[in-house]
């Protein structure tokens, strides 16, 4: 596990993470742990989403780079 301080260092940290599943769940999740892995590990589909955490499998995972990239890349709230 590792931890992200923005978008910025969680498109660093998934870049460095070795191939195949990838998980971000935001550190203010209250659910039941039970329920998180089971929304997280469906190896149904390439990526999904539960409330405050979402997962991708390679072939999803650059998408979900560019959507952090995008997201890094945006004005501050309150911002100019």
């Amino acid at each position: 596990m590792r931890t992200a301080s923005d978008a910025a260092e969680a498109v660093a940290l998934l870049r460095d993470a070795p191939a195949g599943r990838v998980a971000l769940v935001d550190a203010s999740f209250v659910g039941h742990p039970h329920a998180l892995r089971l929304g997280l590990t469906d190896p149904r589909f390439p990526a999904g989403a539960v409330p405050g955490a979402v997962t991708v499998q390679d072939p999803s995972r650059a998408a979900l780079v560019r959507a952090l990239e995008s997201e890094a890349a945006a004005p501050a709230p309150g911002g100019d």
